[in-house]
């Protein structure tokens, strides 16, 4: 056998073998995606295996860190509702006050102070404002009672295909999991160089 071959073939079948262990490795996080038996063992995708497990972790994960009461006030907040609530009610009170003062005798709207239903909207107006924070807190803190966050981030990772996932995650990983492949095949070249480089010393 030719010596420069047989020191040449070390890097190279490393790096192939390299390069060929992190291809399967990074295949497997998805593929198989149902379980299967080859020679009485056991071969499934990690991520589909995983995938109540995983999708359950990162509902704790979204509910405990990332969607807080907190997060609720920002976006009620940065809404800025106060405005647009005032001006309906305003239109309301405005309405509602005009109908009853209508319905009263003429005699009796005679003796009524001119500002009187001004008066009547103002202070009703001032007390509508002074409540909205309080209001405010009760819509959140309700929301957040009642929404169950969890549930729903698993009810919709749940309603994701597999195949859809795999896609997208490849899509966004591409250049990550071909650098996972590369490191492989360049740690296999080393490796086989290294061994050759042995061979050649201790020949």
């Amino acid at each position: 056998m030719n010596p420069w071959l047989a020191y040449t073939s070390g890097p190279i079948v490393g790096a192939a073998i390299g390069w060929a262990t992190n291809w399967i490795a990074v295949r497997m996080l998805f593929r198989p995606r149902r379980e299967r038996k080859i020679l009485g063992l056991r071969f499934h995708g990690l991520i589909p295996k995983r995938r109540a497990d995983l999708t359950r972790r990162a509902a704790e994960i979204i509910e405990e860190e990332l969607i807080t009461s907190g997060d609720l006030r920002k976006i009620v907040e940065s809404a800025n509702l106060a405005p647009p609530i005032l001006k309906i009610v305003q239109e309301r009170v405005d309405r509602f006050v005009a109908d009853e003062i209508r319905t009263l005798p003429k005699l009796v709207r005679r003796f009524l102070p001119r500002d009187l239903p001004e008066r009547i909207k103002s202070n009703f107006m001032q007390e509508i404002e002074s409540v909205l924070p309080r209001l405010t807190e009760d819509v959140i803190a309700a929301i957040h009672a009642k929404a169950d966050f969890k549930q729903i981030v698993v009810e919709k990772l749940d309603a994701v295909e597999v195949e859809k996932l795999e896609s997208l995650v490849y899509r966004l990983a591409r250049t990550e999991l071909r650098s996972i492949e590369l490191v492989g095949g360049i740690l296999g070249f080393a490796i086989g160089a290294f061994q050759s480089l042995w061979l050649w010393f201790v020949r």
